[in-house]
């Protein structure tokens, strides 16, 4: 009897794991001076908390105790790009910071301000700065369903050349910050014209970004990004639609692996009907979700038969064949089921 399918949808690591992925990222120069009291009072209450235990403040609004925590860390490492990013953060007006344009966004299931930070920002650690932008203290209070501002200007210095961009790309890409790359390489105007060369490093960018994502959810979020990059006055719309499809037949397998391990083989049926039917090559999940299909369906087909069901049982094989044309087993069962049928017919 079929099962629900499972969904296989999963909660992305926490804000804790995601920023501390990105630590090493840089950033612009912080102009602020701090007296020597300040200092000295932070170094005798945090001269052991680290980075990321700073971060972990930051998450649960605890910005006094995270300020003294950076102030302290400055003090020891006067050119920390991480904990200036961080301290200018809870200094600054966050409308000075990111600008009064912006629009509005409904937070999806399972994203965070980190999430949004990095994919509109171009930096998961001014997840901090878009809480307070969004005169939320608390920036693990996020909820699905709720409507969030999103500065339009990027916060990420923005090179003045084409050369630059190209350069800064690159480095984007070599440090793995692969939703920065894409959102530098397709937010606003393409930065980069359609060359020989060009069309190489923007592939690249899709590729890499296509292969950071691991969850059902990181896939359906990826489809929304990619279909808002493409415009008229984007020469690469073919590209991103060739990754759209990509990621779109990973999600579909990964749906239908996901039926399959909860034996709603039905439901597993018609998902990789629909990922056959983007045409991309098939991978080894695929051939072990099929596997599993087709022995399932043959059981039951071949009970049918030694029951005279003969129709289900012919069902079944046809089933079989479309999602695996050389499986033996249903080729042969198919044809004697389909003469004996075909018999009975007759005597009736």
């Amino acid at each position: 009897m079929p099962v629900k399918a499972a969904n296989g949808n999963k909660r992305p690591n926490s804000l804790f794991i995601l920023v501390f992925l990105t630590l090493l990222a840089g950033c612009s120069g912080l102009k602020t001076s701090h007296t020597e009291a300040e200092v000295t009072s932070a170094k005798t209450t945090v001269s052991k908390r680290s980075i990321g235990d700073t971060i972990a403040l930051l998450e649960q609004g605890d910005d006094k105790t995270a300020k003294q925590s950076l102030l302290y860390l400055l003090s020891t490492d006067p050119d920390d790009k991480t904990a200036k990013r961080l301290l200018s953060q809870i200094i600054e007006d966050p409308v000075k910071r990111y600008g009064s344009d912006y629009f509005n966004y409904t937070v999806k299931s399972g994203e965070s301000f980190a999430l949004l930070a990095k994919r509109y920002l171009g930096h998961s650690l001014e997840f901090y700065g878009l809480s307070r932008y969004n005169n939320i203290n608390n920036p693990s209070s996020i909820y699905a369903g709720q409507i969030v501002r999103i500065p339009k200007s990027k916060q990420y210095p923005a090179p003045n050349s084409i050369t630059q961009k190209i350069q800064t790309l690159k480095k984007l890409l070599d440090s793995h910050q692969h939703t920065a790359a894409l959102t530098l390489a397709f937010q606003g105007t393409p930065i980069l014209q359609n060359t020989a060369k060009n069309r190489q490093l923007i592939n690249r960018t899709l590729q890499q970004y296509m292969e950071s994502l691991t969850t059902p959810e990181q896939l359906v979020n990826a489809e929304s990004t990619l279909s808002s990059y493409i415009h008229p006055s984007n020469p690469y719309n073919t590209a991103i639609k060739r990754t759209i499809k990509a990621i779109s037949y990973r999600l579909l397998l990964s749906q239908s692996h996901a039926s399959t391990l909860q034996k709603d083989y039905d439901s597993a049926y018609q998902l990789i009907i629909k990922a056959k039917g983007l045409k991309q090559k098939q991978t080894a999940l695929a051939k072990t979700i099929i596997n599993s299909i087709t022995e399932a369906f043959h059981r039951t087909a071949v009970l049918y038969f030694r029951d005279q069901d003969l129709e289900r049982a012919i069902h079944l094989w046809d089933k079989i064949l479309k999602i695996d044309p050389e499986h033996e087993s249903a080729k042969i069962y198919r044809s004697r089921a389909t003469e004996l049928n075909l018999r009975l017919k007759n005597l009736q």
